[in-house]
């Protein structure tokens, strides 16, 4: 599982590539900051849950073994409830 970061910060290393197929899901930071960033913030940056939930059906598109679309820091159920509606839409 990729964990703890915004697909921004990762997006360019999923390419088609035998390892992807071991990729089980994501939990992503729903933050287009930094961890440097987040780390020195006085509050929770929730970021777009609607942007996010798109994140994860392309993210979908490029890992069809991922079976898994949680959350990290700063999600609650907004950004669920977002992922849900997003893959109930598209499927």
């Amino acid at each position: 599982m990729v964990n703890c970061a915004h697909p921004d910060h990762f997006c360019s290393v999923i390419t088609e590539e035998a390892w992807l197929s071991r990729l089980g899901g994501f939990r992503c930071n729903p933050s287009r900051r930094s961890h440097a960033q987040l780390d020195q913030a006085d509050f929770l940056d929730i970021g777009n849950p609607v942007e996010l939930a798109h994140s994860y059906w392309m993210l979908k598109q490029k890992v069809p073994s991922a079976n898994v679309f949680g959350t990290c820091c700063g999600s609650d159920l907004r950004h669920i409830r977002a992922i849900a509606n997003v893959f109930d839409e598209q499927m």
